[in-house]
């Protein structure tokens, strides 16, 4: 079944950059997350995650 899959170059290219693309948002909020101040993070774990109207 999988023998009739055959990417095209592009295919290959495209995908290829989505990964990389994915990776690096990962590998920057990584990064970000480990280089935050104490108070940031004190103040990032004090919000609310949800609304109390409703």
């Amino acid at each position: 079944m999988f023998e009739r899959v055959h990417f095209q170059d592009w295919q290959t290219v495209i995908t290829i950059v989505a990964f990389l693309l994915c990776f690096s948002a990962f590998i920057f909020f990584c990064w970000r997350a480990i280089r935050m101040k104490k108070s940031e993070r004190r103040h990032m774990s004090q919000l609310p995650l949800e609304d109390d109207e409703k």
